[in-house]
């Protein structure tokens, strides 16, 4: 039963893991691409 339980944690802690380096990319995504496009309308408008 404790060896069941070990294995369970190691599998969720990966899964998390990997959960959280996706939400991660997808804030990543969601900050940097209106940025981009606010930097791009700055420069648009500038010229």
């Amino acid at each position: 039963m404790q060896e069941q339980t070990a294995q369970t944690i190691k599998f969720y802690s990966q899964y998390g893991k990997r959960i959280f380096d996706i939400v991660g990319a997808l804030l990543l995504l969601f900050i940097t691409i209106p940025l981009m496009l606010v930097v791009f309308l700055i420069l648009l408008i500038s010229t």
